[in-house]
């Protein structure tokens, strides 16, 4: 599968290498090649030989994607859909991301109005990104829960 993560930070590093190591194609997609958690993300990919991973600006990364992970601040993401909408139709998006400052934590309505067409998600939100790393507390599995909506076009 093709995956665009979109955030180099802690949550889109850990759950893309995390895809990469079981045979999936990722791109990470940034705003800031030069930003420092870029450069600690290409330098994990390379320490764990995981070299197929492109890392890009993120409107190079959404083209071939099938599914699109926002891992940003919950806070970025309502600008972030508004600049990249016309690119999310027809595309699965997991939103990684809770807004904790605002009235509402997702962004569900916004994605729906702007990319009526897409498979809207949110998971990997309810946990911290070290659990993703390791999916087990005390030698037990972590349950993962996720909420899904289709699009209004679809």
């Amino acid at each position: 599968m093709k995956i665009a993560v979109v955030g180099a930070g802690n949550i889109g590093s850990t759950l893309g290498q995390r895809w990469l190591e079981q045979g999936h194609s990722v791109h990470f997609a940034v705003r800031d090649l030069s930003a420092e958690k870029v450069q600690t993300l290409k330098n994990k990919l390379h320490e764990n030989k995981l070299n197929k991973a492109m890392v890009s600006v993120i409107q190079e990364a959404l083209p071939d994607a099938e599914v699109i992970l926002l891992a940003v601040p919950g806070k970025a993401v309502k600008d972030l859909i508004e600049t990249l909408h016309p690119k999310l139709d027809d595309k699965i998006i997991i939103d990684a991301s809770n807004n904790l400052a605002a009235d509402v934590m997702h962004n569900f309505d916004r994605l729906r109005q702007l990319a009526p067409k897409a498979k809207l998600y949110q998971a990997f939100n309810s946990l911290g990104w070290e659990n993703f790393a390791n999916p087990s507390l005390m030698g037990q599995p972590i349950d993962h829960f996720y909420a899904g909506m289709r699009g209004m076009g679809s």
